[in-house]
C-alpha cells in the first residue's frame, strides 16, 4: 500500500480527542514557533515558520477567498 507518510497510526477518536485536550491545557507560552526553537532547535523552528508562510498567504490571498 501506498501512503502519502512514512507511518500510520490508527487511533479511537475519543482517545485523540482527550489527549489533544491534555496538550492545549498544559501549553503554557505565548509564541509557538519561539517555543519550538528552544525545545526542539532552530532548523525545526524555520520549517515550522515555512509552514506558517504558506498558510498565511492562502489565508492572504485573494485567489483562496471562500465563494
Amino acid at each position: 500500500m501506498e501512503t502519502d507518510y512514512s507511518y500510520l497510526a490508527t487511533a479511537p477518536r475519543a482517545e485523540v480527542s482527550a489527549a489533544m485536550a491534555g496538550m492545549i491545557a498544559d501549553a503554557d507560552y505565548s509564541n509557538f514557533k519561539h517555543e519550538v526553537a528552544k525545545r526542539q532547535g532552530q532548523k525545526r523552528s524555520l520549517l515550522y515558520h515555512e509552514v506558517w508562510d504558506v498558510l498565511y498567504g492562502l489565508q492572504t490571498d485573494p485567489t483562496f477567498a471562500d465563494d
